[in-house]
């Protein structure tokens, strides 16, 4: 059984890893396109990036190797799901609506 539980938080970190080097060479692809950058997508691959991975620096002073952070390292207002923000104004707008019934 542990080595079951083992083989899956291997495989979840590998899996995180992979995506999150998709996910910055996407962000590094697209960064000097205004009409992509402006976009709300691009804009949250861009968060996660900034929030959850660490990104080296190359000898010549450009972005290398992408490491995801330690589960300690990543903020707990981070994004956690692409709906968060979404689901976020909901709330607010929710709240908002409560206080002026009160």
């Amino acid at each position: 059984m542990l080595y079951g539980n083992a083989n899956k938080i291997y495989y979840s970190e590998t899996t995180l890893a992979s995506v999150s080097r998709d996910i910055f060479e996407l962000v590094q692809r697209f960064s000097d396109q205004p009409e992509v950058t402006s976009m709300y997508s691009y804009q949250l691959c861009f968060r996660v990036i900034k929030e959850q991975c660490t990104i080296e620096e190359n000898l010549d002073g450009k972005p290398g190797e992408v490491s995801v952070k330690s589960s300690k390292e990543i903020p707990s207002n981070s994004l956690q799901n692409p709906s968060d923000p979404m689901r976020a104004m909901v709330v607010m707008k929710t709240v908002k609506l409560q206080r002026l019934w009160e």
